[in-house]
């Protein structure tokens, strides 16, 4: 995968999986790779997986398939159900008339042909997709006959009417080659060169070509355009291009930051949990004793009377042996209603991948939809919080939280049990945050500050970061003049693989949550070494920032197993030169650059800085 995902002549990945035993490692190659390409995935032995159990009574349950599934989806990979699936899916993947300009707010489809019956499989099919309908200027769904003798006139005209009036996102074009029209071949013809010199305007096009496959797939295929021998294939692959992009956008969207349990919160909670487990080595925590627990992590028990017209939902937390702990989130048992699905969050997961989560289920649209907006936003934090209770306390090896009720506008936990143990818990399946790295720094002045890894929360405290370094200064990180940085790339800085980069931020103490800068190093990919960079506000220069955090994320890259950290200086920049050599890098000349100074250093490296926790 790592290979392949820097191949430029690689366009997309096509896996076959029966067994997945290392799924962190696994899961970080698949993510950068998804980054630069498609990956899609073939999982075979599926009627082998055993359901996921719960050491408590739970009124969930789960599958290691969709447990799996949902691993993969994480990663930004694409599910293909069979063999002939993964090379279609492949196909519309690397298309280039699809490719670079489906966006999932816009998926209004169109159809036009030469025959009522290909127009309404394709119908049925995107309602099974959960596709909307272009519509005309009477609000009528687009579904255009052209008659069996229409030729390339009546299909471009139909087009540019669509387009023009912006009355649907994306067209497919049906054609039976049983008709008194034009030959098959001689159509596909002017209709690829017509797409192609259309170039990215108007909406994207798909075809759907029935019979003739043989002539028609070396035109269409010419044209990097996207074909399929019925309709139903073509809406099928057309929502899983929506589904790949939208989740590749939200693993680079910048989530709204949020307030985050402080440290001495979960000391308090870790003596809690070891008091209870002095005797046994595993013990169901008692109610006085969780609900003390969950205080500290601002949730709250409450025990009021419910209406006939409550919800009842249940969070429940599952521990696969190989690919480590999870939640499951639905309908309680106490609720009979309709909606009755459970859906997997994986963890780590912030405000976005909640509420990706949510729109990927029934269950979670259904909330979407019928919650007033500040409801839905505490049902986010609610289960970050017990997220975070999870992860800072490796003891806790079983959670229910059921039921957690819903009603009158309000939202309340009725009941939860723990079960925690002394035994050891697996790795999470993607690496979460590195707490561990935490500290308080003293500068050159006497003043302390707050040392952390970056978090996905930081983008835009990030972009206020760099717009306050000056010109020159950006110009020596980025090589090259910038006035900022994009959204885009503030994300691709803060979202990243913690078992792949190593950043640490230093956070302004008089205004916590804003950085002043960071330093990080981005491993290779078997982790034997890496490259680093530093970035600091320009008037923050001279107080021991740069030393302090490239001192720190180097001996924490040693700790990890690099023997090597490189990076690459502009031959201008003369204080970081300066930091590089005082920390012990060795600088030369790079040879294909002579702009370029190349500074390297073998690590351990001579002067350590001890933990000051």
């Amino acid at each position: 995968l790592d290979h392949m995902a820097q191949d430029h002549l690689t366009r997309a990945i096509l896996l076959h999986i029966h067994e997945l035993q290392d799924a962190r490692k696994f899961l970080s190659s698949a993510r950068a790779a998804a980054f630069t390409k498609p990956v899609v995935v073939l999982k075979t032995g599926r009627h082998q997986e055993p359901d996921i159990p719960s050491p408590l009574i739970s009124s969930l349950s789960c599958s290691r398939e969709q447990f799996i599934d949902k691993l993969f989806r994480r990663a930004g990979l694409v599910i293909a159900k069979n063999s002939q699936e993964m090379f279609q899916i492949a196909t519309i993947l690397t298309s280039a008339g699809l490719i670079r300009r489906v966006e999932p707010e816009h998926r209004r489809l169109a159809f036009i042909g030469n025959g009522s019956s290909l127009l309404t499989l394709g119908a049925d099919q995107a309602k099974k997709e959960n596709l909307p309908l272009g519509k005309d200027e009477q609000g009528q769904p687009i579904l255009w006959d052209l008659g069996a003798d229409a030729g390339f006139e009546d299909y471009k005209s139909a087009i540019e009417k669509i387009a023009s009036q912006r009355l649907a996102d994306a067209i497919l074009v049906a054609h039976s080659p049983f008709s008194a029209g034009m030959e098959s071949k001689d159509l596909a013809s002017k209709l690829a060169e017509y797409t192609s010199s259309r170039a990215q305007a108007g909406p994207v096009l798909l075809f759907a070509w029935m019979g003739d496959a043989e002539l028609v797939d070396e035109v269409f295929s010419h044209h990097h355009l996207a074909h399929y021998p019925s309709p139903e294939e073509a809406v099928h692959s057309f929502r899983q291009r929506l589904d790949q992009v939208l989740d590749l956008r939200h693993l680079r969207e910048i989530p709204a930051q949020r307030r985050l349990v402080r440290p001495k919160q979960r000391e308090k909670v870790a003596e809690k949990l070891t008091r209870a487990l002095m005797r046994d080595d595993m013990v169901t925590v008692s109610n006085i004793r969780v609900r003390s627990i969950l205080s500290e992590y601002g949730i709250g028990l409450s025990r009021r009377a419910v209406s006939p017209n409550s919800v009842a939902l249940a969070l429940s937390l599952r521990i696969d042996p190989d690919m480590g702990p999870f939640f499951l989130f639905g309908r309680s048992v106490q609720h009979l209603g309709p909606n009755n699905y459970t859906h997997v969050l994986l963890p780590p997961f912030n405000e976005k991948l909640t509420e990706m989560n949510f729109e990927a289920s029934p269950l979670g649209r259904w909330l979407t939809k019928s919650l007033p907006r500040k409801l839905l936003d505490e049902l986010h934090d609610l289960l970050l919080r017990f997220q975070d209770l999870v992860l800072d306390h490796p003891s806790i090896k079983g959670l229910e939280v059921d039921p957690l009720i819903i009603d009158q506008n309000q939202l309340f936990v009725r009941d939860a049990t723990l079960l925690a143990s002394n035994s050891p818990r697996p790795r999470l399946a993607i690496a979460p945050y590195p707490s561990e790295y935490e500290e308080m720094v003293t500068l050159k002045n006497g003043r302390k500050v707050f040392m952390r890894p970056i978090r996905s929360e930081d983008g835009r405290p990030l972009q206020r970061a760099f717009e306050a370094m000056s010109p020159e200064d950006r110009r020596f990180r980025l090589f090259g003049p910038s006035k900022g940085l994009s959204d885009q790339q503030a994300a691709s800085f803060t979202q990243i693989d913690y078992d792949r980069e190593i950043c640490l931020v230093v956070e302004d103490p008089d205004h916590p949550g804003e950085l002043w800068g960071g330093a990080r190093v981005v491993f290779g990919p078997d982790g034997d070494d890496g490259e680093f960079s530093v970035s600091f506000r320009s008037d923050l220069k001279g107080h021991g920032l740069g030393i302090n955090t490239l001192g720190r994320v180097l001996d924490h890259a040693h700790a990890r197993g690099a023997k090597e950290i490189w990076g690459s200086v502009l031959q201008g920049n003369a204080p970081m030169l300066a930091l590089a050599r005082k920390l012990g890098f060795t600088t030369k000349r790079d040879p294909d650059d002579p702009e370029v100074v190349k500074a390297v250093i073998k690590l351990p490296r001579i002067q350590n800085f001890p933990p000051t926790k």
